[in-house]
């Protein structure tokens, strides 16, 4: 009951802030609409936990509770040698014997093979271990504080989006906040929760400080997301840097020519990349793809995943690269299909799949041109499939490629929906009224 009670505190307390802060005023809906939406999430991060609960009986196998007992482990410490619990926090220090006896019972903070890059499961363990202070031990207290993040983060980024699309407000709401695995894998006590936070808030302060608003809560607020970045998902951020550079320096120079200036741009920063090995060594970007996929495909098949698929196999070499990275993307894109079912889970990926490909032809069949915000139509397509193309090449599991691929799905939709031609839609088919401002 205490699990309950604590849980439904921390909700109210979060539509009080959703009523009260200016933040969450969005043009066009009242506050009953955005805490609506906060609810749906919250909703959809509880029947997660309940399956993770009663679906996997060994918790060590569990996403969530595999991350909720490490920062358990390390919440402890903090009564024992305060000190000793900073330093984890902060990664102070962490090669200390005693702060490592401490680490190796948590389970899962020491990967069986290390990378050059920062192993990102410690960044929802510490997260754990921060909201244990006050959560009393209630995994439903966890799960409702990562929603409110992941909340805050996605309306970032509708606010951002706004700028571009003050006339597709309601499609807005729908492709950020009420795509089927967003809502659900973005509100569950996992990664992607806090992916979703950062990313938002990272690219609603770039584009800020990018179209004039020069301040130092918008300095601040870069520098912040752009530090916490460095500590989850390094791949999303890999793919975030090429469009948003693209971006940067298209708003920066003479307009025009706005497809070439992209296309060139990523092709040097491709070539940047791949050489960034002759300055950083530990830097061989091609070798540690073609590890990572090699760990992926060795992991999934020892623990004989039920949705496994084949991946283009790569070699460590570009030519290898760019052939199997067309079909990465589609895979993301496209994949599982009708005979891949293996679970429930993957039967609603599948009809998802089908609705966001029906969405995508639906905007194609009454398609608008336009060159007004083609840069920023650019940056949202491309970082998308830029981000498609690296999970499609290194995870061969549908459960997985599900979870990853939940922060390109938004601005995927948002590049197509920007081009649709909506009173023309709306003439066609009378029955999308309700779209109308």
């Amino acid at each position: 009951m205490h699990e309950v009670i604590l849980t439904l505190a921390f909700a109210l307390l979060f539509v009080y802030l959703i009523y009260k802060l200016n933040f969450f005023k969005l043009e066009g809906f009242n506050w009953k609409t955005i805490a609506g939406l906060f609810l749906i999430k919250l909703g959809a991060g509880i029947c997660l936990t309940l399956i993770y609960t009663y679906y996997y009986p060994f918790h060590q196998s569990a996403d969530i509770y595999k991350y909720f007992d490490a920062g358990e482990v390390i919440h402890h410490v903090f009564f024992n040698n305060p000190s000793h619990y900073f330093q984890i926090i902060f990664g102070i220090n962490t090669e200390d014997p005693q702060i490592k006896e401490i680490l190796e019972r948590a389970n899962h903070w020491y990967k069986p093979s290390e990378s050059a890059f920062y192993n990102d499961s410690r960044t929802i363990m510490r997260f754990n271990a921060l909201v244990r202070l006050f959560s009393f031990g209630s995994i439903g207290v966890h799960t409702a504080v990562i929603c409110f993040l992941s909340f805050i983060g996605l309306t970032a980024l509708y606010k951002t989006c706004l700028r571009f699309m003050n006339d597709k407000k309601k499609e807005l709401i729908l492709a950020i906040y009420l795509l089927p695995s967003v809502v659900f894998w973005g509100s569950g006590l996992l990664k992607e929760g806090l992916v979703l936070f950062v990313i938002g808030c990272f690219i609603y302060f770039c584009f800020q400080l990018t179209h004039g608003r020069i301040n130092f809560k918008n300095i601040f607020g870069f520098l912040l997301f752009s530090f916490f970045f460095l500590f989850l998902k390094i791949y999303v951020l890999l793919a975030l840097l090429p469009p948003l550079i693209a971006y940067l320096i298209c708003e920066k120079i003479k307009p025009g020519n706005t497809i070439l200036k992209h296309g060139l741009l990523y092709l040097l920063l491709l070539i940047f990349t791949l050489n960034i090995h002759l300055v950083l060594p530990d830097y061989n970007m091609l070798e540690i793809l073609w590890y990572k996929q090699s760990e992926f495909i060795n992991l999934a098949n020892n623990m004989e995943s039920g949705s496994l698929y084949q991946i283009p196999v790569i070699e460590p070499n570009v030519i290898s690269f760019m052939s199997g990275f067309p079909i990465a993307v589609l895979n993301v894109l496209a994949r599982p299909f009708i005979f891949d079912i293996s679970s429930p889970i993957i039967l609603l990926t599948i009809i998802e799949n089908i609705v966001i490909l029906f969405i995508i032809g639906f905007c194609l069949l009454f398609f608008q041109r336009k060159t007004e915000h083609l840069n920023f139509t650019l940056f949202c397509f491309g970082f998308a499939m830029i981000l498609f193309g690296i999970i499609g090449l290194t995870t061969p599991v549908f459960g997985a490629i599900v979870r990853y691929k939940i922060p390109g799905l938004p601005l995927l939709m948002i590049a197509f929906l920007f081009y649709y031609n909506k009173d023309k839609a709306i003439n066609k088919f009378p029955i999308l009224k309700f779209l109308k401002s």
